[in-house]
């Protein structure tokens, strides 16, 4: 049970790691667009966000799981 646990949360933890990685590059683009006035760093912006999505509910039911046990 334990060894379990512990591997949940790693993915959990994983997980959380690279929903922070995605904002952060989604950042990075969105202030180049801004500053820059690049087209393209604001569609890389807006490529990169796409993946929120996913991350975001997997992480939410991996916390209700984990929140479970």
């Amino acid at each position: 049970m334990r060894a379990s646990y512990q591997e949940q949360f790693d993915d959990f933890t994983h997980d959380l790691i690279i929903m922070g990685d995605t904002v952060r590059d989604i950042m990075t683009a969105a202030c180049d667009a801004l500053l820059q006035g690049s087209l393209d760093s604001a569609e890389n912006a807006l490529t990169l966000s796409h993946d929120l999505p996913e991350i975001r509910t997997r992480c939410a039911q991996r916390a209700v799981d984990l929140f479970a046990l």
